[in-house]
């Protein structure tokens, strides 16, 4: 899911972004978000992973990258509680612990990164779409989503 935050983040230029970000229309905004999905990997878990906020994204490819990184931060964080219930299995072989707990190590980096990206968003201001996608893309370079 996180991917696909940074893919929709990304592809915000080719998506009606010159739009009013303030249209109450529920189609429209359902429209944005499956559009906005389309440029991912995962079009269908994208959509269905974020349809369901289409009254609080409307049209704003802000409130969307916001909603993504929320999504993927719950739910690495719920992957991360079940894996870690794993733990608790009594006559787990050495190797098997090592794995989960080098699983739940993973998950926690990933947890850690997205919500640096969702403080990092929230304290963007109000820019321009052209300095959003610019502060993005630096975020994005930073944590290695992006080649230099």
């Amino acid at each position: 899911m996180a991917f696909t935050c940074c893919t929709i983040l990304f592809s915000h230029d080719r998506i009606h972004h010159s739009q009013s970000t303030t249209d109450p229309d529920p189609a429209a905004a359902t429209d944005f978000i499956e559009s906005s999905c389309q440029a991912t990997l995962y079009p269908t878990l994208c959509f269905r992973c974020l349809s369901s906020y289409a009254t609080t994204i409307q049209k704003s490819p802000r409130k969307l990258a916001q909603a993504a990184l929320s999504v993927s931060q719950d739910r690495a964080q719920s992957t991360s509680d079940y894996v870690s219930t794993m733990m608790s299995v009594s006559g787990l072989p050495s190797r098997e612990y090592q794995a989960i707990k080098d699983c739940i190590a993973t998950i926690g980096d990933s947890t850690s990164l997205l919500k640096n990206s969702i403080h990092e968003l929230d304290q963007i201001g109000r820019p321009t779409d052209q300095d959003f996608m610019l502060h993005v893309s630096d975020v994005m370079y930073r944590r290695g989503l992006v080649p230099p």
